[in-house]
């Protein structure tokens, strides 16, 4: 069976200046890295950095934490991506596990430059999927990862229409967004997608952004929503996140 492990909204550099509050989700990262050490895949769905713009401690703390999650080696194999990596990167993917990440809200670039999630993918960190998606394979099963980056909220319905994803055959497909998803949003927040947009032939969807732990069964799909690991915006709900789901994929 192929492990999936999610997590969400790290936020890392939130309230830089402040050590304590600062260190925490690298603190909890440390953790997951410790708790994840049977898993295949790692899935990061947004916000992974509380700005666009990190400073150069964040992108080294940063480093030095996802790091600890190639401890362990990998058995699977890139079957097919529609991402350009170049052959040192997939060696990298197919030796130690993969980290897949989307961009979020805060990381989301301005147009015509790359995310420093794409910096990272490009050197070999974390596979960061815009538009994209990537097939890994191990001991003859199949799960495949289709990423939509965070787009303007009034135009996430229509970008998604025109992306218009297809799951693989004989493979457990998995949907990465990050949104505005109604009715799971805090009062009166912009959005365009609603449930009922949500594509009905995939295994699961993830959805980071919303800093709530959300697992409902729909019907055709299973909607996760892992929430952050740490309570940015001070809120009650905030309370109850999931900081780390791990499932069999397949």
């Amino acid at each position: 069976m192929i492990k999936v492990s999610v997590f969400s909204d790290l936020h890392f550099g939130f309230k830089e200046g402040d050590e304590e509050l600062y260190k925490d989700p690298f603190d909890i990262m440390e953790e997951i890295a410790n708790k994840t050490q049977d898993s295949d895949i790692i899935i990061i769905t947004g916000d992974i950095f509380d700005s666009r713009n990190p400073s150069m401690k964040t992108i080294e703390n940063a480093i030095k934490v996802f790091k600890r999650f190639f401890l362990k080696s990998s058995y699977l194999k890139i079957v097919e991506t529609d991402k350009q990596i170049d052959g040192i990167i997939k060696e990298r993917f197919e030796s130690y596990r993969p980290i897949i990440t989307i961009n979020g809200n805060h990381e989301k670039p301005i147009y015509g430059e790359k995310s420093i999630l794409d910096v990272l993918s490009e050197a070999g960190i974390l596979l960061n999927l815009n538009f994209n998606k990537v097939t890994l394979e191990k001991n003859e099963e199949r799960v495949s990862i289709f990423g939509m980056g965070n787009c303007a909220e009034k135009k996430a319905k229509e970008d998604l229409v025109i992306w218009n994803p297809k799951p693989i055959e004989n493979s457990f497909n998995i949907l990465l967004l990050h949104q505005n998803i109604n009715p799971y949003i805090f009062f009166s927040q912009e959005y365009s997608l609603e449930v009922n947009d949500l594509p009905r032939n995939f295994d699961l969807i993830i959805n980071g952004h919303y800093h709530q732990k959300v697992l409902d069964n729909l019907g055709k799909f299973l909607l996760l929503m892992p929430g952050s690991i740490i309570t940015t915006q001070f809120k009650k709900e905030e309370a109850n996140t999931c900081l780390l789901y791990t499932s069999d994929a397949a």
